[in-house]
């Protein structure tokens, strides 16, 4: 995993002493260190509040102010403001809302299958 054995080492702490707060042992943490281990949901979220800190930092999505780093084909990606703005709002809405925006972002872009009618008159 990206970013816990940079955090563990910046809070002088042995793979053991982690491996107790997750309840598992050394050598599972010295596998997710090295990626050769994926932590269950659960291990994750532990770990996140352990270490007082996001999922997303952990994984390597999130830098250290919260920003957003999308991996497309293996490359990492910095969203603009205007997308992390996005984002931000997306986040907030239920699931009817989000299906209503992705609609509507759809036929603006030009992927008019999934529109409705009144949105594919926009296009033509």
């Amino acid at each position: 995993m990206l970013r816990l054995k940079e955090l563990r080492l910046s809070r002088n702490l042995s793979q053991v002493k982690v491996a107790e707060v997750l309840g598992c042992n050394q050598t599972a943490v010295g596998k997710y260190e090295r990626g050769q281990l994926e932590p269950s949901l659960e291990t994750l979220v532990k770990l996140a509040n352990f270490f007082n800190c996001s999922i997303d930092y952990l994984l390597g999505l999130e830098d250290d102010f919260g920003n957003v780093n999308v991996v497309s084909a293996g490359e990492t990606v910095e969203l603009s403001e205007d997308e992390r703005e996005l984002l931000s709002c997306f986040e907030v809405l239920g699931p009817f809302e989000r299906e209503a925006i992705l609609i509507q972002i759809k036929a603006l872009a030009g992927n008019l299958k999934d529109a409705p009618r009144s949105m594919r008159r926009i296009k033509q």
